[in-house]
C-alpha cells in the first residue's frame, strides 16, 4: 500500500471512538492515532490487558481502519511545564494527584513510561502486519519557558487577559474607538501613524 495517512484523535475526543471510526473512514484516512483521553486509548488498560488492546483493533478493523502508535500529548506536557491549575483540566486524576508540581511531574513521567508498554502490547495485537513501523508513542514534552511562548494549556483568563491587553492598546493607539472587554477584534487596518480597531456589531 501506499505511504499511509492516519489522524490523530485528540481534537475529536468528546467523539466515542466508535463513532469517530467509521467518520474518519468516510474523510479518506487510512487510519487513527488514537489519542490517550476520551475513550480513544486507556494507557493503563492497554498496559494490562491484551483483551483491551484487541478491543480497540475490533473497532478499527470494522471500519478497514489501521494505526501505527498511539498520542499522550497532555500527559507528555506536563513532565517539564511549570505545573499549576491549568493542567488539572487536561490530566488523568491519577497524574493530578494533589496538585503538587513535582508529584505531578513525576507521576506523567510514570505515565509515559506505561505508555510506551501499552503501545507496544497495542501494536502486536494488531491482526495484520501491512507495514513494518517501529510502535511510537507521539506527544508534547513540556517546558519550563512554554508558558512565555504560549498558552497552552489555556485558561479561563486567557480571553480576559487578552482583552484587557487590546484594551489598553486600543487607548493609547486611538482617539476615537471604544473598547470593551467583550468585543471581538474584527480587523487592524493601519491609518496613517495610528492603528484602529473595530469591534464587530452586535
Amino acid at each position: 500500500m501506499a505511504r499511509p495517512v492516519t489522524l490523530f484523535t485528540g481534537q475529536w475526543a468528546d467523539l466515542p471512538l466508535t463513532e469517530l471510526a467509521p467518520m474518519a473512514k468516510k474523510m479518506g484516512f487510512d487510519g487513527l492515532e488514537l489519542a490517550c483521553w476520551g475513550d480513544h486509548f486507556d494507557v493503563y488498560k492497554a498496559a494490562e490487558s491484551k483483551d483491551y488492546c484487541h478491543s480497540r483493533w475490533k473497532i478499527l478493523t470494522n471500519d478497514g481502519l489501521t494505526a501505527f502508535g498511539i498520542s499522550n500529548h497532555l500527559v507528555g506536557q506536563a513532565i517539564c511545564d511549570n505545573i499549576d491549575e491549568r493542567h488539572q483540566a487536561i490530566l488523568p486524576p491519577q497524574v493530578w494527584g494533589d496538585g503538587h508540581p513535582e508529584g505531578v511531574r513525576q507521576r506523567a513521567a510514570e505515565n509515559m513510561k506505561t505508555a510506551a508498554r501499552a503501545c507496544r502490547n497495542f501494536l502486536d495485537a494488531k491482526p495484520h502486519q501491512e507495514l513494518n513501523f517501529a510502535p511510537m508513542v507521539c506527544g508534547f514534552t513540556g517546558s519550563s519557558v512554554w508558558h512565555a511562548c504560549y498558552a497552552f494549556p489555556a485558561s479561563s483568563s486567557c480571553r480576559k487577559v487578552s482583552m484587557i491587553s487590546l484594551n489598553a492598546f486600543c487607548l493609547s493607539w486611538t482617539r476615537s474607538t471604544l473598547w470593551t472587554l467583550t468585543s471581538p477584534l474584527r480587523s487592524i487596518r493601519p491609518r496613517s501613524r495610528l492603528i484602529s480597531l473595530r469591534p464587530i456589531a452586535h
